[in-house]
């Protein structure tokens, strides 16, 4: 695992599929970080004790958030740059996101509000972990590199987990 700041840190060579996450890595919301996430958690869990209702009573709070929240790029010069990269090898960049398939018409929104078109289908794990859902429904076999992006250790983890170095990982911290 490799930490990056910025998408210009990452390599991209000929014939190589990137996976990347959406929430916190290409997008952020204004006041709706890991900070947030942790605050909230914490005082539902001190309420509930229970780490199942907690988490999904955050989850029910965010996704209110997002849906009247503007999205803004988290490294917009940055991912420029990045998708100039990728078409100019033969590459191809496929979100993978841990939203709900809820929320596709939502996700493809806040996507095009900071400028980013999909070209190739958004997958959504539905909380899935990232590495089992990478390895039951993508094939790399037309690749020659798969490179995965995240800013969540654990996703990042489970795909090193299933993989091993057969993918390249990187943790995108702001």
């Amino acid at each position: 695992m490799l930490s990056v700041k910025s998408f210009k840190e990452i390599p991209i060579q000929r014939n190589t599929l990137v996976l990347c996450d959406i929430d916190d890595t290409v997008i952020v919301f204004e006041k709706l970080g890991k900070k947030w996430w942790r605050e909230r958690f914490d005082d539902y869990y001190e309420r509930t004790r229970n780490y199942d209702i907690s988490d999904q009573e955050v989850l029910k709070e965010w996704v209110h958030q997002i849906q009247k929240g503007e999205p803004v790029h988290v490294d917009e010069a940055g991912f420029t740059d990045f998708m100039e990269r990728i078409n100019a090898t033969g590459s191809i960049l496929v979100f993978v996101t841990a939203r709900s398939s809820d929320l596709a018409d939502l996700t493809i929104s806040h996507l095009k509000q900071v400028g980013i078109t999909p070209k190739t289908a958004i997958h959504y794990t539905n909380n899935e972990s990232k590495g089992d859902y990478i390895a039951n429904v993508l094939d790399f076999d037309d690749f020659e590199h798969v490179v995965f992006i995240d800013d969540m250790e654990h996703n990042v983890n489970s795909v090193e987990r299933v993989f091993g170095d057969k993918v390249t990982t990187y943790l995108f911290s702001m």
